[in-house]
């Protein structure tokens, strides 16, 4: 049962907080400069407006996750713990030349995962790692670019995907719109597949800004869940759905993302010939610009 453990620890983390479009390239470092659409407003243009969010430069974010986890094992009584996930973003945005998109590089750092469940106490320092994403500004489409590889039981990739900070916000004056993704995560030999719908909304009522130089974004998300793979032989398969609601400070003087809080609350089966295990997750998100 341990290894089906390890699969719930990082659910959370990686299906509700961003989203973004994934792009799965070979096992090898990913280019800097892709070659995008060429489009009117892409050609001839080493420019990005002041209003957009990426502006090149460097940010630096520390996360806190904390959940509580409620776990059944087939007829067995409920066991619930809670735990809490600690780090480090640091985010560098650079132009693209002779485009309008914009090359993002995330690096994680101090990640540290501690679990409760009484009456012991377990710390975890994970491996820092590194993100390479594309930016459209203009549409506020982000594309990270994952390598492809296979999905083993010996893998359990991070609790990141990259895109924790930076949303899906675009270059123009919508007060509301959609942004939805796919992607899909090694979870212990079972291959997850993601797909999030999210909801944003401007902040129309607190004009002018909720404090001196901050306006408010309001995010919804939904998210299914569906996974197969095999553990000790055995085949799982996996199904589940999330919501989750926070709220996105940006800065308006320098148009930068100062912070995000939320909440979230995730339902997830695993299931196989000889087990099934069915998690409740609820999760508070803070993230803020240091």
């Amino acid at each position: 049962m341990s290894q089906w453990i390890r699969l719930r620890e990082f659910i959370l983390a990686s299906s509700l907080c961003a989203c973004a479009t994934y792009n799965p390239v070979p096992s090898t470092p990913p280019s800097a400069t892709p070659t995008p659409v060429k489009t009117l407003d892409s050609v001839h243009t080493n420019t990005v407006p002041d209003a957009n969010i990426f502006q090149p430069g460097n940010m630096r974010y520390t996360v806190q996750l904390q959940s509580v986890t409620q776990t059944a094992a087939g007829d067995s009584i409920p066991r619930v713990d809670s735990s809490r996930l600690s780090a480090v973003l640091l985010a560098n945005y650079s132009l693209i030349p002779q485009s309008r998109f914009i090359h993002s590089l995330m690096k994680t750092d101090s990640v540290s995962f501690t679990t409760f469940t009484a009456p012991t106490t377990s710390s975890t320092v994970l491996p820092n790692q590194s993100y390479s994403m594309d930016i459209d500004p203009l549409i506020g489409r982000v594309t990270v670019i994952r390598a492809v590889q296979p999905c083993v039981q010996e893998i359990a990739e991070g609790p990141f995907r990259g895109d924790e900070i930076t949303p899906a916000i675009p270059l123009n004056d919508q007060q509301s719109w959609t942004d939805t993704s796919t992607y899909s995560l090694c979870r212990s030999g079972v291959l997850l597949q993601f797909t999030r719908t999210s909801r944003y909304r401007r902040d129309m009522v607190s004009l002018p800004p909720v404090s001196d130089s901050l306006f408010q974004v309001f995010r919804e998300v939904d998210v299914v869940i569906t996974g197969n793979g095999s553990q000790w032989q055995q085949k799982v398969e996996a199904m589940g759905h999330g919501i989750s609601a926070d709220t996105l400070w940006i800065r308006s003087d320098k148009t930068r993302l100062q912070r995000i809080s939320g909440s979230a609350r995730l339902e997830v089966s695993f299931k196989s010939a000889l087990r099934s295990q069915h998690f409740v997750q609820t999760t508070v998100t803070r993230i803020r610009a240091q």
